[in-house]
C-alpha cells in the first residue's frame, strides 16, 4: 500500500497500525472504507461503535432496498419459499449525528478526540425512539418474524424470516442464482419496498440478497474502493473461544464465523468421538 493510499486509510496515526500489506490487515485492524473518507482502527469496542456509523451509512442509502446485480451468475430459479432469511432492517434514527461523533473521536484536533462513550450512552443519544422501536418489533411479530429484537444500539431491529413470508411483507421475488464458482446465493428480482404500516420508521432492509461480494480482503477493499462503499476487516474469533462459547451453551454473533470447505446442501453425517 502506497502512502497516498495509507493516508487516506488511517485517519489516526496513533490508533493505526502500519499498512504494509496489500489488503491494509495487521494485528487485527479494522479498515474502513466510506463514501467520504476512509479510515483504520483496531477492533477495540469502542472503535467498533464508531465502525457501526459508516456500516450504516451503507444501509440508509437506496442501495438497502434496490436489487442485487446478476454478472457472471446463473439463475436457477425461485428461491425455496421455506429458506430461512436474516435480516437487519435499519431504523429512522440519528445517524448523522452518530458519524459526527465517529469522526470526532477519532481526530486528533478534535476536542473530543479519545473520548468514547459507551453502548447504553451511544443508544440513549442516538438510537430511535422507544414507541418506534415497539412498533418495529409489534409489526414484524405479528406478521410471523422470528427472532425479533432491536439492536443494543437501537439502531436496527433484527429477524429471520422464510423467503416466502419476506416476499410477501416486502413486496418482490427472491430468485436463486449460481456463481461460477458453485456457489448460490439468492437475490431480489426487483427493488423492495418497506411495508407501509413501518415505512419511514424503517430506511430500507438488507440480507435479502446474500450473493458474497469478494472471494477475499484485497478483493473486497478494491470493490469499496471502486464503488463507494465499506470494507470491514476483523482479527479472526479463535477456535478456542468458539468452543468456550459453544460449551456454554451459547451462541456466536451472527457472521462472525466462517469455516471452510462448506459441505454442500443436504445431510451431511459425520461420527464424532468425545472425551470422558
Amino acid at each position: 500500500m502506497t502512502e497516498a493510499e495509507r493516508a487516506r486509510v488511517c485517519n489516526d496515526p496513533d490508533v493505526c497500525d502500519e499498512l504494509s500489506n496489500e489488503d491494509g490487515r495487521e494485528n487485527g485492524e479494522v479498515v474502513l472504507v466510506g463514501r467520504t473518507e476512509a479510515r483504520g482502527m483496531r477492533a477495540t469496542p469502542a472503535l467498533a461503535l464508531c465502525a457501526l456509523a459508516f456500516l450504516l451509512a451503507a444501509a440508509f442509502s437506496p442501495a438497502a432496498l434496490a436489487a442485487g446485480p446478476e454478472a457472471h451468475a446463473t439463475k436457477i430459479g425461485a428461491a425455496p419459499a421455506g429458506q430461512e432469511l436474516g435480516l437487519v432492517l435499519p431504523l429512522r434514527a440519528d445517524f448523522a449525528g452518530l458519524q459526527r461523533l465517529a469522526r470526532a473521536i477519532t481526530d486528533r484536533s478534535s476536542p473530543q478526540y479519545g473520548q468514547y462513550e459507551s453502548v447504553s450512552q451511544l443508544e440513549a443519544r442516538f438510537g430511535a425512539p422507544a414507541s418506534e422501536r415497539s412498533r418495529v418489533v409489534q409489526y414484524l411479530r405479528s406478521h410471523g418474524a422470528g427472532g425479533v429484537k432491536i439492536d443494543a444500539t437501537g439502531l436496527f431491529a433484527d429477524a429471520t424470516m422464510t423467503v416466502g413470508l419476506a416476499q410477501r411483507l416486502f413486496g418482490t421475488q427472491l430468485n436463486r442464482f449460481r456463481t461460477a464458482s458453485d456457489a448460490q446465493y439468492v437475490s431480489p428480482a426487483a427493488q423492495a419496498r418497506v411495508p407501509a404500516p413501518v415505512r419511514g420508521i424503517v430506511t430500507g432492509v438488507l440480507g435479502l440478497d446474500t450473493k458474497p461480494l469478494a472471494g477475499d480482503p484485497a478483493s473486497a477493499l478494491r470493490l469499496a474502493q471502486r464503488d463507494g462503499g465499506i470494507a470491514l476487516f476483523l482479527k479472526p474469533a479463535p477456535l478456542a473461544g468458539i468452543v468456550a462459547v459453544a460449551e456454554a451453551g451459547d451462541a456466536m454473533p451472527r457472521k462472525s464465523t466462517l469455516f471452510l470447505p462448506k459441505p454442500r446442501s443436504g445431510m451431511a453425517m459425520r461420527a464424532f468421538r468425545f472425551e470422558q
